[in-house]
C-alpha cells in the first residue's frame, strides 16, 4: 500500500503550523520582556508519527510527516526563584530600616541649633552667668527661660518619636493585610492551575501540550509575580510545587497558603504577635521574632529603636531635673511631670522643667555654684537607659553632655552599621535578579534572532507548499 499523494502538503502544512508557533511564543516573550514575574517559554518540537508505524512494514521503510509542538515551556529554576526572593526580602528589609534610621536622626536633629543637646548647653551657660552674680534678676529670668526652652525641645523631640513609632505601627498593620490578600490570590491561583493542569494532563517531560485546550503558563507567572511580594513584605518559604501545580507557602512554622486555602494574618499594636487564622477558622500566634527580613522586619525594628530612644531620652531627662533639683535650695523648681495629653502607651515626661509662668527663683552663691557643677558631675547611679546596644546609656555613667552625646552617636552607629549592611544586601540582590533575568528573562537581542530563524523556516515551508501544490496540478491537467 502506497502512501497518499497529498502527504507533502500535510508535511509542508506541519512545518508552517510549527513555524508559526514558533513566532507566537517568540512575539509573546518579546511583548513580556518587563512583565513582573514573566518567565522566558520555549517550544518543544518533535517530529511527527512516521509511516508506517514502527513495526509495521507495510510499505518499505518509513516516511517522516513532519514536525509538531509538544509543549509550551516557561523556563524557570525553583532554586535560584528562591535564592533571589531571599535576597530581594533581606535587601527590602534594610531599605526600609535606613529610611528609620534617618528619620530617627532627623527628629534627634544633633548637631544643630535647635536640638536638645544644644537647649541644655545653653540651659547650663546661663547657670554660669547666674553664678557670678546669684541675685542679678536677669541672669535669673535668663535661666527660667532656658530652663523653658529646654523642657519644650525634649516635649518635641519626643513628640515626633511617637508620631513617627505611631506610624510604623499602622504601617505594620497594613504589611499584614497585605500578606493576607497575598495569601487569598496565591490560594486563588493554585485553585485555577490545578484545575486546568486537571483538564489537561502533563505529557511524560512533564510539560502541558501546546495543543491542549489551555496551559497554566500565564496563572504561573502571576503567581510567582505575587510570591515575589510576599517575599519583600517577609521571609516566607514556598513549598515545591505538587503534582497538579499547586504551592505551598509558610512564615515562621505558620501556613499561610496550603490546600485547604489562605490564612488570615493580622497585627494589633503594641502585641509581640502576629495573629494566624487559617481556613479552619483556628487561630495560632506568630512571633515578630518570626519575621527575620522584608519590609516588616525593618519596621519592626524602627519600633524597637524608638522605644529604645524614648525610653533613653526619658530616663535621661529624668535624671538631669533630679540633679539640678538636688543643687536648688527650693528642690521642686525643676519637676517631671507626665503629660496628660501624650498618648498612654508610650513612655513620656511630658513637661520636664515644670516652670511656672512667673517663677520666683532665688539662688546663693553657693547654690549657684552647685548648679554649675552639676553640668561636669559624673552620674554613677547606672540607670537603664537602653538595651546594650545603646553603648553608655546601659551603665548610665558619664557627664550629662556624655550620656546625651552617647545617646545621639549610637543612633548614628547603628545607622551607619544598617547602611553598610543595606550595600551589602543591595549587591547580593543585584546579583540574584541578574542570576534569575540570564534563566528567566527575555533577551529581546535573542529572541529577534529567532524571530529571523522561525520566519525562514516559515517562508521555506511556504514555497515547500507552493512547489507541491505545482506539481499536484501538473499531475492533474495531464491525467
Amino acid at each position: 500500500m502506497g502512501t497518499s499523494t497529498f502527504l507533502g502538503l500535510n508535511i509542508g502544512l506541519s512545518a508552517l503550523q510549527t513555524a508559526q508557533q514558533a513566532e507566537n511564543v517568540t512575539a509573546n516573550n518579546i511583548a513580556n520582556a518587563n512583565t513582573p514575574g514573566y518567565a522566558r517559554e520555549t517550544l518543544q518540537i518533535a517530529e511527527g508519527l512516521p509511516i508506517p508505524p514502527a513495526g509495521q512494514t507495510s510499505i518499505a521503510g518509513q516516511m517522516g510527516t513532519g514536525s509538531v509542538v509538544t509543549s509550551v515551556n516557561r523556563v524557570t529554576n525553583s532554586f535560584i526563584n528562591q535564592q533571589d526572593r531571599a535576597n530581594q526580602g533581606t535587601n527590602q528589609e534594610y531599605q526600609v530600616l535606613n529610611q528609620n534610621w534617618t528619620e530617627l536622626q532627623g527628629i534627634l536633629n544633633e548637631p544643630s541649633s535647635v536640638s536638645l543637646q544644644n537647649s541644655m548647653d545653653q540651659f547650663f551657660q546661663s547657670i554660669q552667668s547666674l553664678s557670678t552674680d546669684p541675685t542679678d534678676p536677669a541672669a535669673q529670668q535668663t535661666v527660667v527661660s532656658q530652663a523653658q526652652t529646654f523642657a519644650n525641645t525634649y516635649n518635641t523631640i519626643v513628640g515626633q518619636l511617637e508620631q513617627m513609632q505611631q506610624g510604623l505601627l499602622g504601617a505594620v498593620q497594613g504589611q499584614a493585610t497585605q500578606l493576607s490578600t497575598y495569601a487569598a490570590e496565591v490560594a486563588s491561583l493554585n485553585t485555577q492551575i490545578a484545575t486546568i493542569n486537571a483538564a489537561n494532563p502533563p505529557s511524560s517531560g512533564g510539560a502541558i501540550s501546546a495543543a491542549a485546550t489551555e496551559n497554566p503558563n500565564t496563572l504561573l507567572d502571576q503567581r510567582s509575580a505575587i510570591l515575589d511580594q510576599m517575599a519583600q513584605l517577609a521571609n516566607i518559604t514556598v513549598g515545591t510545587p505538587a503534582s497538579d501545580g499547586t504551592v505551598t507557602v509558610s512564615l515562621g512554622g505558620q501556613s499561610l497558603v496550603s490546600s485547604s486555602g489562605a490564612s488570615t494574618v493580622s497585627y494589633t499594636p503594641p502585641a509581640t504577635t502576629f495573629a494566624v487564622t487559617p481556613p479552619s477558622g483556628s487561630s495560632g500566634s506568630l512571633p515578630t521574632s518570626s519575621i527575620a527580613s522584608g519590609a516588616i522586619s525593618g519596621n519592626l525594628q524602627g519600633i524597637d529603636a524608638t522605644s529604645e530612644v524614648l525610653s533613653g531620652l526619658s530616663q535621661f531627662v529624668s535624671t538631669f531635673s533630679n540633679q539640678v533639683n538636688s543643687s536648688l535650695s527650693s528642690p521642686g523648681w525643676l519637676s517631671t511631670t507626665s503629660d496628660p495629653n501624650a498618648p498612654s502607651s508610650l513612655v513620656t515626661m511630658g513637661e520636664i522643667l515644670n516652670v511656672s509662668s512667673s517663677p520666683s527663683l532665688t539662688v546663693s552663691a553657693q547654690t549657684a555654684s552647685a548648679l554649675e557643677n552639676t553640668q561636669q558631675a559624673s552620674l554613677t547611679s547606672s540607670p537603664s537607659y537602653l538595651t546594650s546596644s545603646f553603648g553608655n546609656f546601659t551603665t548610665g555613667t558619664g557627664t550629662f553632655d556624655q550620656l546625651l552625646g552617647s545617646l545621639v552617636a549610637t543612633v548614628g552607629t547603628q545607622a551607619a552599621s544598617a547602611q553598610a549592611e543595606g550595600q551589602t544586601a543591595s549587591a547580593l540582590a543585584t546579583q540574584s535578579s541578574n542570576l534569575r533575568q540570564s534563566v528567566s528573562g527575555v533577551d529581546t537581542n535573542e529572541e529577534l534572532a529567532n524571530m529571523v530563524q522561525y520566519q525562514n523556516s516559515y517562508n521555506a515551508a511556504a514555497k515547500f507548499i507552493s512547489v507541491i501544490d505545482q506539481m499536484l496540478q501538473t499531475l492533474i491537467s495531464d491525467v
